[in-house]
């Protein structure tokens, strides 16, 4: 089974809700394609499940807080993972 008709049975049992936290959850990085995502939306919209218009505002709503939300919380988490002071290397240990 492909990831569209998953995610299209997922978004037809919780409608709404499912598109927002999915997009929200793909800002932070777990590895489900946002396009995809949204074409699931707009697959139960045409199909009726959905209004197509507030589809399409939860679509921009969830993608937009998970982005935010990734780039505002994401120093706090990451601020001893990487060096402020780090540097691209080539092979020879020369920086760039």
């Amino acid at each position: 089974m492909d990831i569209l008709q998953v995610l299209i049975d997922f978004f037809t049992g919780y409608g709404y809700f499912a598109v927002f936290f999915v997009l929200l959850i793909c800002g932070f990085g777990v590895p489900i394609p946002e396009d995809i995502t949204l074409v699931a939306g707009g697959v139960i919209s045409g199909l009726g499940y959905t209004n197509e218009h507030v589809m399409f505002a939860v679509g921009m709503a969830g993608g937009l807080a998970g982005r935010s939300d990734s780039r505002k919380f994401s120093p706090h988490w990451s601020s001893g993972l990487i060096s402020p002071r780090a540097s691209i290397s080539d092979e020879r240990g020369l920086a760039y």
